[in-house]
């Protein structure tokens, strides 16, 4: 008579959900929305800092975007039907948050450092995206 062997652990559900939640066809079209929204606000950065600090020339840049952005995540990433309200004030006040913490950012590695302000703008969007993205799918557009 022999033993059974036992099941092999199977790995952390919550990491592997998460991981597929990331990868699936709204996480193509956040990025399809994110490569318009981007070229839009780099554009609207680059006209503004010809003539403003980096601070304010990304506020200016990031309230306009951020328009473009919750159009088209609400109608075509996420395809929400939930309550505009509700929604609208999630995803703006996270987007505030984004938006002073990009500002902030290229505030500090442009206007006080004196980096690079296309490479700081760059590096300071790559990182604000993940961050959005996680904040957009699970909490702005939670219901999608």
């Amino acid at each position: 008579m022999s033993i059974p062997e036992p099941p092999l652990p199977e790995p952390s559900i919550g990491l592997v959900a998460l991981v597929r939640r990331l990868f699936e066809v709204s996480f193509i079209r956040f990025v399809i929305v994110g490569v318009s929204n981007t070229a839009l606000g780099y554009a609207i950065f680059w006209f503004a800092h010809r003539t403003l600090p980096a601070f304010s020339s990304q506020v200016v840049s990031y309230l306009l975007s951020m328009l473009w952005s919750y159009y088209w995540n609400r109608r075509w990433t996420f395809k929400s039907s939930s309550n505009v309200t509700g929604e609208a004030v999630k995803f703006f006040s996270s987007q505030i948050a984004f938006m002073f913490l990009s500002a902030s950012s290229l505030g500090f590695l442009v206007d006080h450092l004196h980096e690079n302000a296309s490479l700081s703008w760059l590096f300071t969007v790559a990182v604000i995206t993940v961050l959005n993205f996680v904040v957009s799918r699970f909490w702005s557009f939670k219901t999608a």
